[in-house]
């Protein structure tokens, strides 16, 4: 058995006690059934995220999507679609009730990889199965995770396609936003090699922008001041946009008007209020649980 899916390397450790049960029962789940998956977020704050104060984001290999399902459903994990405008069909929603910890878990699913600004995810990178493929254990939590230089890697890129200040979601937490990118650099910094970072680079992108992309992970600059690797980077995944930039804009005001719920009547007005409604029928009276807000999500 392939070495990241031996259940038996998954020991329990004083972090996993600070987990809950229901989690780590799904994630052993996962194991057990060699489900192709990782946490492709920051690894630097996985230990918060999994107190409660953030989203557990969740890739998970397009062939392995309906067991993913299955296994959540199976554990009482109910689908919790978003607000309309900002739902993705590459990305699922499942919210479950931990009635040991009194914690609600919030798992996002993500069968593509989808970045870009925070009310319209733009962009789908096609390294879905070169991440899975390089994803590692984590030495002390039972989750896969990415390898450190292809999250090193992938940071360049969301920093490059997610900073940006005509965002206003972003611009409102911009100081927040841009410290824990700079957090996690510096951590990915001291654990990366440079040439590793520079050659994982050029065999995703492109050996030109691979220079600049390891010049700038290893530099004193702010990634968010980048102006050269950002342009660069913006033009290299031009491809990979779903909207033009005319039409990005105007999604994502209509996107930012439907979340502030402008029309009194407006559907997506009615299915905000719907999902706080829901909220807290999934909490029922078991107790209170903390649900990270939107600037505190990755």
């Amino acid at each position: 058995m392939d070495a990241p899916y031996d259940i038996g390397l998954v020991r329990r450790s004083r972090a996993e006690d600070a987990m809950p049960p229901g989690l780590v029962e799904v994630l052993n789940e996962f194991h057990r059934q060699e489900v192709s998956y990782c946490y492709w977020k920051s690894s630097r704050r996985l230990h918060a995220v999994f107190a409660g104060e953030g989203d557990v984001d969740l890739l998970v290999a397009r062939n392995d999507q309906h067991r993913v399902q299955a296994i959540l459903l199976e554990r009482d994990f109910k689908l919790f679609p978003s607000v309309a405008d900002r739902d993705h069909p590459a990305t699922l929603t499942f919210l479950g009730y931990d009635e040991r910890s009194g914690q609600l878990i919030h798992i996002h699913l993500h069968f593509r990889l989808i970045v870009g600004e925070s009310l319209l995810r733009n962009y789908r990178i096609p390294w879905e199965e070169v991440l899975l493929t390089r994803a590692i254990l984590h030495p002390t939590l039972p989750i896969r995770i990415l390898d450190p230089t292809s999250e090193a890697v992938l940071l360049v890129v969301r920093a490059c396609l997610e900073l940006r200040r005509l965002d206003p979601m972003t611009l409102y937490v911009w100081q927040a936003t841009t410290c824990k990118f700079a957090l996690d650099r510096a951590e990915l910094a001291a654990l990366v090699d440079r040439t590793t970072l520079r050659d994982l680079a050029a065999e995703r992108l492109s050996e030109d922008l691979a220079e600049l992309v390891a010049d700038a992970f290893y530099g004193a600059q702010p990634l968010e001041t980048q102006v050269r690797l950002r342009r660069r980077m913006r033009k290299h995944c031009a491809a990979y946009r779903s909207y033009n930039a005319v039409e990005a804009r105007v999604r994502n005001a209509r996107a930012l008007s439907c979340l502030h719920g402008e029309s009194p009547g407006h559907p997506a007005e009615r299915k905000l209020c719907d999902t706080n409604v829901s909220r807290c029928h999934l909490r029922g009276t078991k107790g209170s649980t903390r649900s990270a807000p939107d600037d505190e999500r990755e």
